[in-house]
């Protein structure tokens, strides 16, 4: 009997949906399967496992449109990213072209990208130089029909600074006395009234003392988090199947006579069914492009960015060094700092700063360099479990046996980033080793801990030490730690690592150009900064300490931009 998805994608086990995957493989497949090696067997069963799930979830179209405008942008002259997001884990997506980073190497997953066991909307975010992402845009219009293509709208509401501001606009208050007044509600992102009054003595004060600004602020309270105007989403577009207006009123923005807007925000438009394409525009792949064309200029070499060596010694050192202005995500000081500390010697290093560079995560990066150079260790079992593991009255011999466990399951998850889980991916894995889950289940897990509700906290922590006993044999004790001390805080912190993949990928593109065509890869950087003065001071005086010399504008030689 063959097997089918009549019950509900969310019900059905992996199992399941690896036999349903089987059911495509024809007897000749098997066969020729059979003279495969295992890992290319293992690809093409990741790879009908993937077409499975997005078939029966019902987004072959999607995925058909996505590649349609991606490659188009490619043939034509557009820069496109090599992926941005959770997208980045689908081998389907890196072999019809969407992204161009293998996910199999990286041991990126399609779970985190769309789940079975979690149905919801796929999300593929896309990178376009940003002089050409309209273009791209208008090829979607013109394929599609541009009745059928809008950008979504949104709804700007009312903070707490400028509730007061205009309430007090309307109440005839200058602006300059308003803007005293709002100046006291403290700037901290999300304030809101009620607690500026709180945390606020000047704010409190002004409140109590005139009567005029306490109706102020009274009638702001009642307006605060009310819409107050709408926009345009700076990268979000609608490709529906039949003319938009089946589906949502339509407008154009303020100011605004040509473009084309929903009147529904992007939720309503998800829960009508229709799928939004995220169309971003990127300054680095145009200076990318840029650059590349200055280098087959100058030098006559065509070089394909896209299949560079990924561990160059040359461009590694320029992360090593710290000489990363006008490297993508590695250009500020503290990140220069860290690189120097770092040393990093292979493409998974940058992967890791570009997920550890940020609020949270960013200390354990000294943790992390002490580790990579020998100056610590990892350790699994460590020695506050195993003081808990003996309170409980487990013997020597039990307890090595639960080190031994750790790291069997954790080893080969964690070693690569010395024993710290950075990546939400890494969660996934650590909960299925450990505890038996699948992949989708593991990231129901991530999503909820993520959530910070204590009940769901409590509950799928229950079923981790439950599940781990089960699966592994491992002592309650042991669950409870990993699940309370790595597995909580990594959820809050751990980042994406197919997005941080694809980002240190542009990352290690511009310092290739930086490591091998200085002169032509700053020249685009300085053409890309021209409105910026102190960019290109910076750019210049980098120039000139590498021995390249800036010359000053000629009437006889010079063009619109800087030239090489």
């Amino acid at each position: 009997d063959k097997p089918s998805l009549d019950k509900k994608l969310t019900e059905t086990s992996p199992e399941e949906l690896k036999a349903l995957s089987l059911v495509y493989y024809s007897d000749e497949k098997k066969n020729i399967l059979k003279t495969l090696s295992q890992d290319l067997q293992d690809k093409i069963e990741r790879l009908e496992y993937e077409l499975v799930v997005v078939h029966e979830m019902g987004f072959d179209a999607y995925f058909l449109i996505v590649a349609d405008y991606i490659n188009w942008a490619r043939n034509n002259g557009v820069p496109v990213g090599p992926g941005r997001g959770s997208a980045a884990g689908s081998l389907m997506a890196y072999l019809s072209g969407i992204t161009d980073i293998n996910p199999l190497p990286y041991k990126l997953l399609f779970e985190r990208f769309l789940n079975p066991a979690r149905v919801s909307m796929p999300d593929i975010d896309t990178d376009f130089a940003d002089n050409g992402r309209d273009k791209v845009v208008e090829y979607c219009r013109n394929k599609y029909g541009a009745d059928h293509v809008a950008q979504i709208c949104t709804f700007g509401t009312f903070a707490a600074r400028a509730a007061v501001k205009d309430v007090g606009r309307v109440m005839g208050v200058s602006f300059a006395e308003m803007n005293q007044l709002a100046k006291l509600i403290p700037e901290k992102p999300g304030t809101k009234l009620k607690s500026a009054l709180q945390d606020s003595l000047e704010f409190k004060e002004a409140y109590d003392s005139n009567p005029k600004y306490k109706e102020i602020v009274d009638n702001a309270l009642k307006i605060e988090g009310n819409v107050r105007q709408i926009g345009v989403h700076a990268c979000a577009v609608i490709i529906a199947p039949r003319p938009m207006t089946d589906f949502t009123a339509l407008q154009h923005p303020p100011k605004d006579s040509e473009s084309i807007v929903t009147q529904y925000s992007a939720y309503p438009l998800e829960d009508l069914g229709l799928l939004k394409m995220d169309f971003l525009g990127l300054r680095n792949l145009t200076i990318i492009k840029r650059a590349l064309k200055i280098i087959k200029n100058n030098k006559g070499v065509d070089v394909d960015i896209l299949k560079i060596d990924l561990n160059q010694r040359e461009v590694l050192d320029v992360f090593c060094a710290g000489d990363t202005t006008g490297v993508f995500q590695f250009e500020s000081d503290g990140m220069r700092k860290y690189l120097k500390d770092l040393s990093p010697d292979n493409f998974e290093d940058l992967i890791a700063m570009v997920s550890l560079y940020r609020p949270g995560p960013l200390a354990y990066i000294p943790t992390y360099v002490d580790v990579k150079h020998g100056r610590k260790e990892i350790k699994y079992l460590t020695d506050e479990l195993r003081q808990k593991l003996e309170e409980k009255g487990y013997s020597n011999e039990e307890i090595e046996e639960e080190g031994k466990k750790l790291i069997e399951d954790l080893g080969p998850i964690l070693d690569i980033t010395y024993g710290i889980a950075v990546y939400q991916e890494q969660l996934m894995f650590l909960v299925q080793y450990m505890a038996g889950f699948s992949l989708g289940e593991a990231d129901l897990l991530r999503r909820g801990v993520g959530k910070k509700k204590k009940d769901v906290i409590e509950a799928l922590k229950k079923e981790f030490i439950e599940k781990g006993e089960k699966f592994r044999n491992y002592k309650p004790e042991t669950t409870d730690y990993i699940y309370t001390e790595m597995i909580m805080p990594a959820a809050n912190y751990s980042f994406n690592k197919s997005h941080a993949a694809c980002y240190a990928f542009i990352a290690y593109q511009t310092a290739y150009l930086k490591a091998y065509y200085r002169t032509e890869f700053l020249t685009s950087l300085m053409v890309s900064d021209e409105e910026s003065m102190d960019r290109v001071i910076l750019e210049v005086a980098e120039c000139e300490s590498k021995g390249i010399s800036v010359l000053p504008p000629s009437v006889n030689e010079s063009m619109k931009h800087f030239t090489y």
